[in-house]
């Protein structure tokens, strides 16, 4: 048979070795899985993607790396975090490779000042390098949305074209406010 107590605080004892503190036995857990408010500042989900494969352009506007996520915020004004890491190759000296994080057709790495476009740049020879990007997404609804990596050519001096090869991942970190 199932009780229930209907209470609107629950405080802990203020002294002693659990002073502030609520404790729930070992063995036991809190179900909160019908509501739950968490901290401002706590990490409330994280996703990942990863995908292999080289994306190759001379484009000198952004175009898909093939890396992408569908993601719906569990609450609309949380923060949310985008990380993406690649491989870059610039194809030749003189040339330059840059990516960066779209929300949707945003551009979140120049769009708000909140994120950051990685570029890797050859000048004496082909330049294999290994490219970080972050952009924190600020304006966030309940709506699902979809970050993606994209690239474009720095230099644009061939039809051969700049890339990513190798695994690309991004990880999605939403945090409460």
């Amino acid at each position: 048979m199932a009780s229930e107590i209907i209470v609107q605080t629950i405080k802990g004892p203020t002294s002693g070795a659990n002073a502030n503190k609520i404790i729930i036995p070992s063995g036991q857990t809190l179900d909160a899985s019908e509501g739950f408010v968490p901290p401002v500042g706590t990490v409330v989900n994280v996703s990942t993607e990863h995908t292999d494969g080289n994306t190759i352009t001379s484009s000198t506007t952004y175009v898909s790396t093939g890396l992408s996520v569908s993601y719906t915020p569990k609450k609309a004004g949380n923060l949310i975090i985008i990380q993406s890491n690649m491989g870059a190759d610039t194809n030749s000296s003189g040339r330059s490779i840059r990516h960066t994080i779209f929300r949707d057709s945003t551009d979140l790495g120049s769009s708000n000042g909140n994120g950051s476009q990685t570029q890797s740049y050859a000048q004496g020879g082909r330049l294999f390098a290994v490219g970080n990007t972050i952009a924190v997404d600020s304006n966030v609804t309940a709506a699902a949305r979809t970050y993606s990596v994209r690239i474009k050519s720095g230099g644009g001096y061939s039809t051969e074209g700049d890339g990513t090869g190798g695994r690309k991942t991004m990880i999605i970190t939403e945090i409460a406010q």
